[in-house]
């Protein structure tokens, strides 16, 4: 069931933001708060694309109120219809320090704590055994860099059938990606800043997060125009399955279906992918080429992305929403979602299925 969106389509409420300043090496600690910030110039992006997921800006009047190393959490509440909720808490990277009217400013520019792990390099070699399932990686990483974690309860498993090492240098980041990866999951984070391990569900199995019709007199998409683009450069329309064990060597592949627009029927060309699977059970030939279906259903699963500037609404990136244009109804997923708190609307890339 989708949320309701009908309490955002007002401006006659009270929007309240707190700023928790919070201990890194324990996210249930606070240790103080961020006073007189500048909305003005408070932002949010989430980037589904990104590796680093979420960033952000923002300002506040120097007043003594900053504790040197603390995270910042966001809270956004309306206490007309009893909305709370963490919007995100993040890793200050900058501070760009101003002196003007008398008063001193300070700028911070604000990462997720994957931006970290990006650049957290093993100083020894990580080994995932024979046996051992992504699950138990994903903890042993997460533990390795220090950083809360959470495993939805919907979040798939792989075993690992062939022992997989990981050399000096290689970044933690990289890992938890090949880690989710191998189970057909995703990686993504929640407000309390956690790294979240969930499953990935293609477009068109999932119902809608939230209900957009651009159509309507009281839409919540504001007067600026709706764009979109076609982007085929990272379609590929033949996916390829190959599992190796000892002496076993299991191949499965699947086309693009004739009547699809990515088809070597309708454009002429093949444009192949290749995934090695560590895990195959049942291994049978079958199963592979079942696999490379559910892969080649990933890929034909997006490409058209409409760009548009709504009301402010607590949208995530990830989230499906569906949208009305036209009087034609898509359903689409948030890839970037720019929340900007200046003058509350929250600016969407949509991606179609």
């Amino acid at each position: 069931m989708s949320k309701d969106l009908s309490p955002w389509k007002t401006t006659h409420r009270t929007d309240n933001f707190v700023f928790r300043l919070v201990d890194p090496h324990n996210l249930d600690i606070v240790k103080g708060e961020l006073t007189n910030v500048v909305l003005e110039d408070f932002s949010i992006t989430e980037d589904y694309t990104s590796d680093n997921l979420v960033t952000g800006n923002l300002t506040a009047i120097d007043d003594g109120s900053w504790i040197d190393g603390c995270w910042i959490r966001i809270i956004h509440s309306v206490p007309e219809f009893s909305y709370s909720e963490e919007l995100a808490t993040l890793v200050p990277s900058s501070y760009a320090h101003k002196y003007i009217n008398n008063s001193n400013t300070t700028k911070y520019s604000l990462q997720s704590v994957l931006w970290s792990m990006a650049d957290d390099l093993l100083p020894y070699h990580f080994t995932i055994g024979s046996g051992q399932t992504v699950k138990n990686a994903f903890i042993r990483i997460c533990d390795m860099a220090s950083q809360g974690y959470s495993i939805s309860s919907s979040a798939r498993d792989a075993r690992y059938n062939e022992t997989v090492v990981y050399e000096m240098s290689d970044s933690l980041l990289d890992i938890l990606y090949d880690l989710a990866s191998a189970a057909n999951d995703i990686i993504d984070l929640d407000g309390h800043g956690r790294i979240v391990l969930k499953p990935y569900n293609v477009i068109s199995s999932r119902e809608p997060d939230w209900v957009i019709d651009a159509d309507s007199s009281d839409s919540v998409v504001l007067d600026k125009g709706i764009s979109w683009d076609e982007d085929h450069s990272d379609v590929y329309n033949r996916e390829i399955v190959v599992y190796k064990n000892k002496d076993t060597e299991i191949v499965g592949y699947s086309d693009a279906d004739s009547s699809s627009r990515f088809s070597d029927a309708k454009v002429g060309y093949t444009r192949a992918q290749i995934h090695q699977e560590n895990d195959l059970d049942p291994a049978t030939y079958a199963h592979a080429a079942q696999m490379a279906q559910q892969y080649l259903a990933l890929q034909l699963d997006h490409h058209i992305e409409r760009s548009i500037t709504c009301m402010y609404f607590p949208v995530r990136q990830g989230e499906i929403v569906q949208l009305t244009l036209n009087g034609k109804t898509t359903k689409c997923l948030a890839i970037n979602v720019e929340r900007n708190f200046s003058d509350m609307t929250v600016g969407l890339t949509l991606r179609e299925a």
